[in-house]
């Protein structure tokens, strides 16, 4: 058995050196005296030793907020470049923009000014040619529906079984239709 690295045999010397140099009285009075130290002993350490975790903590978190700071920091600077960066490009849009205005504006002054410049009686004879071919394709639209529309009545005309009819009814105008010019008493009953 070891204790505090100390064999059995080296323990067994102890303790009989104990014994002839101490009364079992006073050994009983020196160990709980030495139980005291201990404890205080330990106390003591384990105060230090906390002691010492808070300071590295301490130290990490100090360390950590440098490292914050300087990351903002260089966030603040990326932020400022961004910034002029962003006010660059709006400068150069709004020259752009500005450019481009005063661009349509002299294009609409001179569109303005050719307009005037032409003579009216052109103008209105294109627009009266203008009218008139409207006025044509118009009409064409009109007769191509009238003639669809016309061909329509005759399909449902046909479809509906009422052109059979039609038919032997044109026959028989066929037939009649001699026998008008005729007088009415030569004609016989069939």
């Amino acid at each position: 058995m070891d204790f505090l690295n100390i064999g059995g045999s080296e323990l067994l010397v102890i303790v009989l050196l104990a014994l002839i140099l101490f009364r079992p009285e006073d050994i009983y009075k020196a160990m709980r005296t030495l139980g005291r130290y201990t404890r205080s002993a330990r106390r003591m350490w384990n105060e230090f030793s906390t002691n010492i975790k808070q300071e590295m903590d301490t130290r990490e978190v100090e360390a950590a907020a440098a490292e914050t700071k300087a990351l903002l920091k260089s966030a603040e600077e990326a932020v400022a470049t961004l910034k002029t960066s962003v006010n660059d490009v709006t400068k150069t849009l709004e020259g752009d923009v500005a450019a481009a205005g005063k661009s349509l504006k002299s294009q609409a002054t001179e569109s303005a000014a050719a307009l005037k410049a032409e003579p009216v009686s052109v103008t209105a004879a294109e627009l009266s040619g203008a009218t008139a071919a409207l006025k044509e394709v118009e009409d064409a639209i009109d007769t191509v529906e009238d003639t669809i529309g016309s061909a329509a009545d005759v399909v449902d005309f046909e479809r509906s079984g009422v052109g059979s009819e039609v038919n032997n009814l044109d026959s028989v105008a066929e037939v009649a239709d001699p026998l008008q010019d005729e007088p009415m008493d030569e004609v016989s009953v069939l």
